[in-house]
């Protein structure tokens, strides 16, 4: 139960993703306040929380490759946003917190769906549902998702198209035992943003305003990624009180491909110099293998859950790819068919390996009912060997780190409980390189939350925390070459959030709150102390909202609205620019009776003029304008 985890936990179950019309994770994350994004958001997931960059987990096992295949929502069934460190269950995980998939599972009677969408920006999306048993006893039963979704921008020439196959087989082999086997295969075809100087946009240019719609790439470029993940998990019950989990996860990624990235503006402020990265190799393995033991039992009349596991990892990449000049491109006056790429003669051509060991140990000490202490551990043994195959060098380095984790919840009432806690985590820097091949140490972080739980009428949820993280050894951009890292020492982020879910009335659900967010770079040799930390707003305020008609001649019409505000957010590291605040308002209307649902979303109701994120000088990225999409989809 939430009430009994001293840790800020939010859900976004299917209706909310349904309501929404959303098939992307940015656009899911939106209604979790403090979440902003610091890439590309229309073709990538790279949500950061609580100021720092956020990770995936599926069904609760480390994603390593999401995000290659651009992934949908079309098999997920809710979101668990973890706020915090998780690294006692989940190993090697983000500060701020973590994002676990749910995917939908198969059904004990049978269930066909097909929904169908179009949208502005030739959006147009198809999705089908097939699930049910396969046999007489509904020991056997069977999930299959299939998603397509082809869509283009308001940016010129960037267009998008995805496809989703996602089957689960279940089985229960015995009153005691069961295991789901799980696939999922994406392909992503797409355009890179990256955004616009800031000056011509946030800031004063010369020469005017940059056009919203500018593309600032090679329209010729092809880029493709695809990505495939199977699983199993396994689960036997000893007895009511002991039970044992075994799941495997293998994942692979392949993305080459042909990359334009923008490293300086002229001094004219419209002529801008431009990078290609090519690659015509980045493949990726990911084997992964958690064991864990459940078991719940009394030493008097205090009651124990105590849970031990042992995860085994390991990552492959295999990568070539080279970095060359490209002619310049006026912002003003674009001519693409000028751009021609000067190939750097220096090839790099690595093969990486990664390797992890996790023990961890996790007891849940119920004193009272009222008073549960929460106390666990993880060791890690990590390491990662890095060959570049055009030296014949190789690079190895190894990580033993202990991450603790200690809380104390307080039942005041049954509905109402406050907690404290304590942890610690780390997280490798293996993907992160200087210009000269440097593996940096581990960014290691110490975190302590204090909050307050509470359950109005058991179906309306509130939390409130305090929470202050601080992280040593972050890697960012290197402001001289931005395909490789500097350290940036040490960042702190500190902070209140609220946060509300559930139903108020029958048929009037609501999800949202807000946040107060101060993360500052609190020691560095490269950027000033004091620095707030790029595309991370003080505050921010999220709330979505949704009536359905309960009765009458026109049961099932309702509609929803949504309001996200998002605070000024310093530009870069060095805080020479802000990112305006924005407010973008969405709303919608529909319709659900039996088994059809038909719905008109409408996202940036008044066609404000907003930015997303801001990267850096040099990438400044817009916000969609106004956009309407109908959705219609039948149950059979």
């Amino acid at each position: 139960m939430s009430q009994e985890v001293p840790q800020s936990i939010q859900i976004i179950p299917q209706e909310t993703l349904e309501q929404r019309e959303v098939n992307n994770f940015t656009e899911a994350l939106r209604n979790v306040p403090g979440i902003v994004f610091g890439g590309d958001t229309t073709n990538f997931n790279a949500p950061n929380i609580r100021g720092f960059r956020a990770d995936y987990r599926r069904n609760g096992l480390r994603a390593d490759i999401f995000g290659f295949g651009g992934e949908q929502t079309a098999n997920i069934e809710r979101l668990e946003i973890l706020k915090g460190p998780a690294s006692v269950l989940y190993g090697q995980g983000s500060f701020g917190g973590t994002v676990n998939l749910i995917t939908k599972q198969p059904t004990d009677e049978p269930f066909y769906k097909v929904d169908a969408a179009i949208g502005n920006f030739d959006l147009y999306r198809g999705a089908v549902e097939l699930s049910g048993p396969l046999n007489e006893s509904k020991s056997l039963k069977y999930r299959l998702n299939l998603a397509l979704e082809t869509e283009e921008s308001f940016v010129d020439f960037l267009d998008r198209d995805r496809f989703l196959i996602a089957p689960v087989l279940s089985w229960q082999i015995g009153k005691n035992t069961d295991i789901t086997f799980e696939a999922e295969y994406s392909t992503l075809d797409f355009d890179t943003y990256n955004g616009l100087p800031a000056r011509g946009t946030i800031l004063d240019n010369i020469n005017g305003e940059i056009d919203r719609d500018r593309f600032v790439n090679d329209p010729d470029l092809d880029r493709e990624r695809d990505a495939i993940t199977v699983s199993y998990d396994l689960e036997h019950r000893f007895s009511d009180n002991w039970r044992i989990r075994n799941a495997f996860q293998f994942g692979y990624a392949r993305g080459p491909g042909d990359f334009l990235f923008p490293t300086n503006l002229q001094e004219d402020d419209r002529t801008l110099e431009l990078s290609l990265s090519s690659s015509d190799k980045f493949d990726t393995y990911s084997y992964l293998l958690d064991t864990y033991v459940v078991g719940n039992f009394n030493t008097g009349s205090i009651k124990h859950e105590l849970l031990v596991g042992v995860e085994l990892s390991r990552a492959e990449q295999y990568s070539t790819f080279t970095i060359g000049e490209v002619t310049p491109l006026d912002l003003f006056a674009p001519n693409y068919d000028n751009l021609v790429s000067q190939p750097n003669p220096d090839l790099f051509q690595e093969e990486t390996i990664d390797q992890t060991l996790g023990i961890y140990l996790q007891d849940k000490i119920e004193f009272t009912d009222s008073l549960i202490l929460l106390a666990g551990g993880r060791f890690d043994i990590v390491n990662t060997n890095s060959k570049n195959l055009v030296d014949d060098t190789s690079d190895f380095q190894q990580e033993e780190e202990f991450s603790p984790r200690v809380g104390i919840v307080y039942k005041v009432i049954p509905e109402v409980s406050l907690y404290a806690s304590y942890s610690r985590s780390f997280v490798p820097n293996f993907g992160n390189r200087t210009e000269d091949g440097e593996i940096f140490e581990p960014r290691r972080g110490t975190q302590y939350e204090i909050g307050a739980k509470a359950e109005i009428a058991r179906k309306l949820s509130v939390t409130l925390a305090y929470f202050d993280t601080t992280i040593e050894n972050v890697p960012t951009s290197d402001p001289n070459n931005i395909v490789f890292d500097v350290v940036t020492g040490e960042q702190n982020s500190k902070g209140v959030e609220l946060f509300v879910s559930g139903e108020i009335l029958p048929g009037w659900n609501v999800i949202g709150g807000y946040t107060y967010n101060d993360a500052t770079i609190t020691e560095d040799n490269v950027f000033e102390e004091g620095n707030r930390i790029n595309n991370v707003p003080e505050h921010a305020v999220s709330l979505f909202t949704s009536y359905e008609l309960q009765q009458g001649s026109l049961k099932g019409l309702g509609g929803s609205l949504g309001i996200y505000f998002v605070g000024d957010r310093a530009g870069d590291l060095d805080n020479t620019f802000e990112a305006p605040s924005y407010t973008r308002t969405d709303a919608s209307i529909f319709y659900n009776r039996d088994k059809l649902r038909a719905a008109l979303n409408f996202r940036n109701l008044f066609d404000i003029e907003y930015f997303e994120n801001a990267q850096n000088d040099l990438r400044v990225r817009y916000g969609a304008p106004f956009t309407v999409i109908g959705s219609l989809s039948y149950e059979f």
